[in-house]
């Protein structure tokens, strides 16, 4: 369900001109979906501690910056 719902964001994305053309929807949307899912367990692992924020961010900047146009 959630890699439909970021497919469908993606492609959103695409039409608007802010998410790059030349990526394949389907595999982009498990890669979101599987960094939301970590990022969901690390906030539960580590209580949002300063620590894991500083581990879960650059992850999260890393793939922003993979899809943005």
């Amino acid at each position: 369900m959630l890699p439909t719902l970021v497919r469908q964001v993606l492609a959103r994305g695409i039409e608007l001109g802010d998410v790059r053309s030349d990526l394949n929807l389907d595999d982009m949307a498990h890669v979101v979906s599987e960094v939301f899912v970590s990022d969901t367990l690390l906030e539960l692992a580590v209580v949002s501690t300063r620590v894991g924020r500083r581990r879960a961010e650059p992850v999260v900047e890393t793939l922003l910056h993979g899809v943005i146009a």
